[in-house]
C-alpha cells in the first residue's frame, strides 16, 4: 500500500529500549580518540560518582555499539575502566544503564553472537565479585611419615575461566574425609611451617610457591583411632602462580625446598585426598 509505514528495524526497537530504561543519556561534547578512557559531556552537572559501576552504552553516532563499565564520574565527563577501541565524536550518542539491565542486554544479543574486539559489550564489573572453584580428583590415600620426603598430591586442572577475567584472588584448599594414625601414640603435624606448593605442570619444582602452610600439631589424632577430615584453606593468594587456564602441580617438597608436612611418630595416613584452587574474579 502507497502509505504504509515500515516495521521498525531490529535496531531500532532494541535502540530505543536500552534507552526507555537507561538511567540517564546524552550527547558526546568532546571527541575521544581510540586508547581514551574518558567521555565527556558539558551539559552534564552529575554529582560525583553518581554512575560509578554502571555502564555507559554508545547507541548512535561515531562508535555506536561500545558499553564500557564507568570507574566515576566528575560533574561533566565518565571515567570508564575500558579504554574505547573505536573513536567518539560529537555526533555520539550514549546511554547510560546499571549493570544488572547489561547483562540482561548480554542475554538478548545471543551470549556475544554479535560481540567481536570492534563492538565489546564488556560486564564485568569489579565491585561484583564471582567464585569459581576448582577440584583434583580425589586419592585414596597418602601417607605422611616421620621422615622428610616429597608427597605428591593431586594434579588440579584449571578449564573454563571467562575472557576476559581480572582474577583477585586465588587460594588453595585442602580436604581429606578420614585421618587415622596407626603410630599407637598420639600424632600431628610435627613442625612448624610445613607447607603444600604449587607450579605449573610444565614448570620445574624451583619455581614453585608456598600455597598452604600447617600450623605445629595440626592434623591431630589421638593415638590408634581415626577422626574426621576437616577443610583447610590457605591464606596466601597464589594468583601470580595460578594466573591461567591449565594443569597445576601439587607437592609437599623435600627435594628443592625442605619444608615437606612430616609427622611425629611412625605414620599418620590421610584418606580421600582432595586440593583445590578457588579462584575469585571480576
Amino acid at each position: 500500500m502507497a502509505n504504509e509505514v515500515p516495521l521498525p528495524t531490529y535496531e531500532t526497537v532494541l535502540t530505543e529500549a536500552i534507552r526507555s530504561l537507561a538511567v540517564d543519556t546524552g550527547k558526546v561534547t568532546t571527541p575521544a580518540a581510540v586508547g581514551s578512557n574518558i567521555l565527556q559531556d558539558a551539559t552534564k552537572n552529575w554529582p560525583v560518582n553518581i554512575h560509578r559501576n554502571r555502564l555507559v552504552k554508545i547507541i548512535r553516532g561515531a562508535g555506536a555499539g561500545q558499553t564500557m563499565a564507568i570507574d566515576g564520574n566528575m560533574d561533566k565527563s565518565l571515567v570508564l575502566r575500558q579504554s574505547c577501541v573505536v573513536s567518539l565524536d560529537t555526533t555520539s550518542v550514549y546511554v547510560i544503564i546499571d549493570v544488572d539491565f547489561a547483562q540482561v542486554l548480554r542475554d538478548v544479543l545471543g551470549g556475544g553472537a554479535n560481540i567481536s574486539a570492534a563492538n565489546p559489550l564488556q560486564v564485568y564489573d569489579p565491585a561484583k565479585v564471582n567464585l569459581l572453584p576448582f577440584w583434583s580428583d580425589p586419592a585414596a590415600k597418602i601417607t605422611i611419615t616421620n621422615v622428610g620426603a616429597d608427597i605428591n598430591f593431586p594434579d588440579i586442572v584449571v578449564a573454563g575461566l571467562p575472557a576476559p577475567p581480572t582474577i583477585r584472588r586465588v587460594v588453595l584448599a585442602f580436604l581429606c574425609g578420614t585421618i587415622n594414625d596407626i603410630s599407637g601414640v598420639d600424632n600431628y603435624i610435627n613442625a612448624a611451617n610445613r607447607t603444600l606448593r604449587i607450579k605449573k605442570a610444565a614448570g620445574a619444582w624451583a619455581t614453585a610457591i608456598v600455597g598452604l602452610v600447617f600450623a605445629n600439631q595440626s592434623l591431630y589424632t589421638f593415638a590408634s583411632t581415626t577422626r574426621g577430615g576437616i577443610p583447610i584453606f590457605g591464606d596466601i593468594d597464589i594468583k601470580a602462580m595460578v594466573d591461567s587456564n591449565g594443569t597445576y602441580n601439587i607437592r609437599s617438597d623435600q627435594t628443592t625446598f625442605g619444608d615437606p608436612i612430616i609427622a611425629l611418630n611412625a605414620s599418620l595416613e590421610l584418606y580421600d585426598v582432595q586440593v583445590g584452587f578457588l579462584v575469585f574474579y571480576s
